[in-house]
């Protein structure tokens, strides 16, 4: 039975470019869609605040306890973070597999910064070059989800 589940990465002092995960509530998928909607608003709304590093997701997931297992769920990172884990010496050799998290639709990107350009391969192999700048006014309210 499937789950929707809120939760809220925080960086993994552990580990660098890595996330842990808090399972904040897990909805069943089967209740009505108003009543969910309008706990998840209410919850948002309520851990909403300015200038925070902490990101807010909801995820759909067949076990709840999934919700911690970030070879499950990926890495999920906001548009800065993911510049920054970009920067560093993990993804040289090979792109970064990425979806762009839209509600309940993704969009895969393969992306890589190489001497200061993101070049960032999407929907039938056309690829874009930005500036870390330039892609992050462009995605600024963006989550996404890192597959490798």
């Amino acid at each position: 039975m499937p789950f929707n589940v809120i939760l809220k990465s925080l960086p993994d002092s552990s580990n660098t470019n890595h996330f842990q995960y808090q399972s904040l509530v897990a909805f069943n998928t089967q209740l009505d869609s108003e009543m969910r909607q309008a706990n998840i608003n209410k919850l948002i709304n309520s851990l909403a605040k300015p200038h925070t590093d902490e990101t807010y997701f909801v995820f759909t997931l067949e076990n709840v306890e999934d919700s911690f297992d970030e070879t499950v769920i990926g890495r999920i990172v906001t548009t800065r973070q993911l510049i920054d884990i970009l920067q560093t010496d993990e993804f040289v050799e090979q792109p970064a597999d990425c979806a762009l998290l839209l509600g309940g639709i993704t969009v895969n990107h393969y992306l890589i910064l190489q001497a200061g350009v993101v070049y960032d391969t999407g929907l039938e192999d056309k690829e874009i070059e930005w500036t870390p700048e330039d892609f992050a006014a462009h995605y600024q309210q963006s989550l996404w989800r890192i597959h490798n």
